[in-house]
């Protein structure tokens, strides 16, 4: 018998792991937050940054989907102009795939188009929105 939690609308309440830019996109973050766990207590703030210090990457890899994305189904990357380069998106889309969860990637206003009209983006989230695994959104 599975469990679920249901939210008061009747519809099953899902867990979702949020991944983004730290130093650049917080202030995105905590508007997204502020309406998707205030409301409907989907989300809460994990930080890896801050709580993982280390560059051996299988040990965070191995951290992230031990303590950070277990319980959720789908990770939302927030992606603003400096997304693309940071390691800990990366190693967060690569924790996600590896658990088979959901990828959304949301296109924050911060993140403009380059001359020929696409988008720099993380590359794991850019081969998974091609293949059309993950969903890309504004």
């Amino acid at each position: 018998m599975g469990l679920a939690t249901f939210g008061s609308n009747g519809f099953i309440r899902r867990r979702v792991f949020m991944s983004y830019h730290h130093g650049g996109d917080q202030g995105y973050y905590d508007a997204f937050s502020r309406t998707f766990h205030d409301e409907y207590e989907l989300i809460s703030d994990t930080s890896l940054e801050r709580r993982i210090d280390s560059d051996n990457v299988d040990y965070v890899l191995r951290r992230i989907r031990e303590n950070f994305t277990s319980g959720s189904s789908c990770t939302i990357v927030l992606v603003g102009s400096a997304t693309w380069g940071r390691k800990y998106v990366d190693w967060e889309i690569e924790a996600t795939l590896e658990k088979g969860h959901g990828l959304i990637g949301v296109r924050l206003p911060t993140l403009y188009p380059l001359a020929n009209g696409r988008y720099l983006v993380p590359d794991r989230l850019f081969d998974n929105v091609d293949s059309g695994y993950a969903i890309w959104t504004d």
